[in-house]
C-alpha cells in the first residue's frame, strides 16, 4: 500500500533508555514530556524515541551526570547480552571439537573438515571482536557522562547483532554438508584408478579381493585407505558421541585396511599415532600394546590384530584377520613407508 505524501517539517529527535521491558511509556510520562514538546514515536529493545517539531522545545536531559544513571543501568543490559553472546560463540566451538571426539585431528583429515573449522573461528573471532569493541566504546559514553560532558561513541552496526546466529547457522549447515556427503558417497574407487602401495592380505595369510582405494586430502594432510575382502559390519566396544545415526556404535570394516596419513606438518604425526592408539581402543576395546616408541599393537579378542607406527611425517594404521603375526612384518611396512616418500 503505497504511503502519502506529507508535508515536510523540521524535526528533532531524542532517545531514552528504556527499562528492561518497557515498550511506551507511562501516561504520566507522556503528558509532562508532551508538555515540553515531545511526543512519542517508538520505541525498540534498549530506547524510547521521542520527536518535537518545536524550535523552542525544552531537552529532555541536561544534566549528563543525570543520564548516566539512565546509561548505567542500559550498560549492564548490553554488557550481559555481550557476555552471553561470547558464551554462545564459546558453546559452538565446544560443539565442534566434541564432534571430532578423541581422534579430531584424525577425523578432521577424514572428513576435510580444516577449512571449514578455520572459516568457523575466523568469523567468530571477528565477531567477538566487534561486539568487545561496541561494549568499550559504551563503557566510554558512560564514563564521560559521569565526569559531566557527553562523548560520541563508536555507533554498533546492526550486522553484527545478527552475525552470531549466522554463525550457529553456518555451523549447522556445514555439519549437514558432512552428514550427506557420507552418507552419499564414500569416495572408494578401484586400485586401478587410484594405485596407491599396501601390503596385500596374500601375503599376511589371509584371503584376496577386491581393492578399493579412498583419498582424502585436507589442510593438515592426507589420509589413503586402502581396503581389500568383503565389508563387514562391526562394533564399537567403547563408542564416541558421532553426529551421524548409528555410527556411534557400528562401522563398516573389511578383511584388511591399510590407511596412511601423511602430515604437512610432520611435529603432528605423534598427536596422530596417539589418536590411532584411541582409535583401536574404541573399536576393539582394549588398548594396544606399545612396541618401541613409535610403534603399537594388538591381537583383540575377535582374531583381529591392529598395527600402528610412525614414520617421520607419516602414520600407518593396519588392520587385518590374517593369521600371520604383524610384528614379523615391521620392516615390510617400513619400506612400504619408505617407498610412499620417494
Amino acid at each position: 500500500m503505497p504511503l502519502p505524501a506529507g508535508e515536510p517539517r523540521v524535526c528533532q529527535f531524542a532517545l531514552e533508555p528504556a527499562e528492561r521491558g518497557q515498550y511506551k511509556p507511562a501516561e504520566e510520562q507522556r503528558e509532562a514530556y508532551g508538555d515540553a514538546g515531545w511526543e512519542f514515536v517508538c520505541s525498540s529493545s534498549l530506547f524510547l524515541v521521542w520527536r518535537s517539531t518545536r524550535p523552542d522545545a525544552v531537552p529532555l536531559r541536561t544534566d549528563p551526570s543525570a543520564d548516566s544513571w539512565a546509561y548505567g543501568r542500559l550498560w549492564k543490559r548490553i554488557r550481559n547480552g555481550t557476555l552471553w553472546t561470547i558464551l554462545v560463540l564459546s558453546g559452538v566451538l565446544v560443539f565442534w571439537f566434541r564432534q571430532g571426539g578423541r581422534c579430531i585431528l584424525l577425523n578432521t583429515i577424514r572428513v576435510e573438515a580444516t577449512w571449514k573449522f578455520l572459516i568457523v573461528l575466523a568469523v567468530e573471532v571477528v565477531a567477538a571482536v566487534h561486539l568487545l569493541r561496541d561494549l568499550r566504546s559504551f563503557r566510554q559514553l558512560l564514563d564521560s557522562l559521569r565526569c559531566g560532558f557527553p562523548m560520541p561513541s563508536h555507533r554498533p552496526q546492526p550486522f553484527y547483532k545478527i552475525l552470531p546466529l549466522c554463525i550457529v547457522f553456518v555451523t549447522a549447515l556445514l555439519n549437514l554438508i558432512n552428514t550427506a556427503g557420507i552418507l552419499r558417497d564414500s569416495g572408494s574407487v578401484p586400485l586401478a584408478e587410484d594405485p596407491a602401495p599396501y601390503i596385500t592380505a596374500e601375503n599376511l595369510g589371509g584371503r584376496g579381493g577386491g581393492v578399493t582405494v579412498e583419498r582424502r586430502k585436507d589442510l593438515l594432510g592426507e589420509s589413503v585407505l586402502v581396503c581389500q575382502g568383503e565389508p563387514n559390519v562391526v562394533w564399537k566396544q567403547n563408542p564416541q558421541p558421532s553426529n551421524i545415526p548409528g555410527s556411534d556404535i557400528l562401522r563398516v570394516a573389511y578383511d584388511t585396511e591399510q590407511e596412511t596419513v601423511t602430515l604437512r606438518i610432520p611435529f603432528l604425526a605423534g598427536a596422530v599415532l596417539r589418536e590411532f592408539t584411541a582409535y583401536i581402543e574404541e573399536e576393539a576395546g582394549e588398548r594396544p600394546q606399545p612396541l618401541g616408541e613409535d610403534a603399537y599393537y594388538l591381537l583383540d579378542e575377535n582374531g583381529v590384530q591392529h598395527l600402528a607406527l610412525r614414520a617421520g611425517g607419516k602414520v600407518v594404521y593396519l588392520r587385518t584377520n590374517a593369521p600371520m603375526d604383524l610384528r614379523d612384518h615391521m620392516d615390510e611396512l617400513a619400506a612400504l613407508t619408505a617407498f610412499e616418500e620417494s
